[in-house]
């Protein structure tokens, strides 16, 4: 069980909670956080596993937020949790903010080199480090739809970065 705060379309919490696996009414909103992971000029991209939405495409570590966390707490969660990179709210830069699809999303950046990836099974099933040429192959191929609007949100940032 996964409980989730609701929030409204301008982001304040309607003042309950819904478990996940019970659909958003039109007027409710979920908040989610993801991190764009930079190591050694390249960046981490994961693909989903196959029983989730969007099955096998590629993303991004990003998840829901649970009830009561803020959006770094969520950050760092689930970058833990999904490819076991440890950080603390400092490591993290904050990108900014987009809203679609229900979801009020928070993107940060960590820019780290990384020597070790410990994949959530449930959750991710592979991972790549990719460089410009073929992140942007990727997200015209193969990513979830999704994860490919954040992403184009965030390429000139990604661009510089990655000395593109």
């Amino acid at each position: 069980m996964e409980i989730r705060d609701i929030y409204d379309a301008k982001g304040q919490k309607k003042g309950y909670t819904k478990d996940r696996s019970l659909g958003l009414l039109r007027d409710e909103y979920i908040m989610v956080a993801g991190v764009i992971v930079i190591s050694r000029g390249q960046v981490l991209l994961t693909q989903r596993a196959l029983t989730k939405t969007f099955p096998g495409e590629w993303e991004f570590t990003m998840g829901s937020a649970q009830a009561g966390e803020a959006p770094i707490q969520t950050a760092r969660r689930e970058l833990k949790e999904e490819v076991g990179i440890q950080v603390e709210e400092e490591d993290l830069e904050y990108l900014g903010y987009l809203c679609f699809a229900q979801r009020h999303q928070y993107i940060y950046l960590l820019e780290r080199d990384i020597d070790e990836i410990s994949l959530q099974e449930e959750e991710v099933i592979d991972y790549r480090f990719v460089d410009f040429d073929n992140f942007q192959r990727m997200l015209e191929e193969n990513m979830a739809a999704p994860m490919k609007k954040r992403l184009e949100y965030f390429m000139e940032i990604i661009k510089k970065r990655l000395g593109a």
